[in-house]
């Protein structure tokens, strides 16, 4: 299965994430923090912040420290929209 997840991921129009990031949680799993970031970024993707039902700006490097929420696309230019998760 991550077989197929990871060729999922390299493929040219691979699917849009949204993400939550906890820095202890990818330290208790045994990874660095950050590191699956990293590995979105070598894939191709672009990964900005998403606060408050919006998509804000754009990071440079993976984030090791916090919690946060974060939207990766391979789009040119993700949308700009508010996204409402959940209900109408």
């Amino acid at each position: 299965m991550l077989k197929d997840l990871n060729t999922l991921l390299q493929k040219r129009h691979a699917p849009d994430i949204l993400f939550e990031f906890v820095d202890w949680a990818e330290e208790r799993s045994g990874i660095e923090p950050g590191a699956a970031q990293r590995l979105l970024m070598e894939y191709g993707y672009k990964i900005f912040f998403f606060e408050s039902n919006r998509i804000s700006g754009k990071m440079a490097e993976p984030v090791k420290n916090g919690t946060h929420m974060f939207f990766a696309t391979k789009s040119l230019s993700p949308v700009p929209l508010p996204i409402r998760l959940g209900g109408s």
